[in-house]
């Protein structure tokens, strides 16, 4: 089964020719009086079991779980929280108890030379999986992994058909640049007709999380009990309000207070790269927050645009090259 999968510090996105997944990057210990393995299918929540141990995925660990796990660190590939996540993405696109797993992934640019590590410890043993609500196991073999910077990944989702093909046009025959706004990541990257280079590229160790959370702080200050935690305050943020004693309160301009300044590092990260980015035939914003400081990069750069639904851009862009590579 050929897989694309963006493990992200904020969601995780899976998909294959004719299915597709997303959930929050968090687990949680199952509490003992949910141990019952029909309570996730009766409240559509994921809980899962591998051979590392028992948790709560997503949603359901956001809403039962005390003790939540979201790890923003370079050692997290290494972890069975990491591979409990990858695992939980590929169930998510099948039931089938036996399943052999062509991959395509990525990781953060400035992290890319762990690559090795991460295919190693998905190629070396077969991995058992089992899900709440499922009467079987699943059995799941990785026969091949590819590794991609994640930069590539959302150029190649612009640059590629649906079949894995290039596409004529700027993104594929031009100069490229691209922000890539992930959770704990700002990727800053350049490509010529396809080809990274090198000099011209950029990670930045501060993502998404670190503005969400001094916005939950300032949120939870001006409007006590609110106590908005993680991924809470993403959602609080996209829509601009919050629900307050049956009232929605505006929290659009608290917001706006933190992403400006959060806006212009990721400005003077990129003029670092660019200066002004006039030979760049175009710039592309992707990832998980490019909607959220999106608007101030495209009052910057009149070239600059937001990928295609830019949250899936870096798992479409690895179903993409999947096609290609294994036709």
């Amino acid at each position: 089964m050929i897989t694309a999968i963006d493990v992200g510090y904020s969601h995780t996105k899976s998909a294959t020719d004719d299915r597709r997944a997303i959930f929050p990057s968090v687990l949680g210990e199952v509490q003992h009086a949910h141990v019952d393995l029909a309570l996730a299918e009766r409240n559509g929540y994921m809980q899962v079991e591998t051979e590392d141990g028992q948790w709560f995925v997503g949603e359901a660990a956001i809403e039962q779980s005390g003790l939540k796990t979201r790890r923003q660190d370079r050692g997290w590939i290494e972890t069975p929280e990491y591979r409990a996540l990858l695992l939980t993405g590929i169930t998510e696109l099948t039931m089938a108890t036996g399943i052999t797993v062509e991959l395509v992934t990525g990781l953060p640019v400035a992290y890319f030379a762990d690559r090795g590590i991460l295919k190693a410890g998905l190629m070396e043993k077969v991995h058992n999986v089992r899900r709440a609500g499922r009467k079987r196991g699943q059995r799941i073999e990785f026969t091949d992994v590819v590794i991609l910077p994640q930069g590539l990944a959302a150029v190649l989702s612009e640059a590629l058909d649906d079949k894995g093909k290039i596409r004529p046009g700027p993104v594929s025959e031009g100069m490229v640049g691209l922000v890539d706004v992930g959770g704990h990541t700002v990727n800053v990257a350049t490509f010529k007709e396809l080809r990274e280079i090198a000099i011209q590229t950029a990670s930045i160790d501060a993502g998404m999380w670190g503005p969400l959370t001094e916005i939950g702080k300032r949120v939870n200050a001006a409007y006590p009990g609110q106590e908005l935690r993680g991924h809470e305050i993403a959602e609080a943020v996209k829509r601009g309000t919050i629900r307050h004693y049956g009232e929605d309160r505006d929290i659009s301009g608290i917001a706006q207070d933190v992403l400006r300044p959060f806006a212009r590092q990721i400005l003077g990260e990129a003029s670092q790269v660019w200066g002004n980015a006039a030979r760049l035939d175009v710039l592309l914003i992707a990832g998980g927050g490019a909607e959220i400081v999106g608007p101030a990069l495209l009052a910057e750069y009149p070239h600059a645009r937001l990928v295609e639904n830019p949250q899936w851009a870096n798992c479409q862009g690895y179903l993409k090259f999947a096609r290609r590579h294994w036709g």
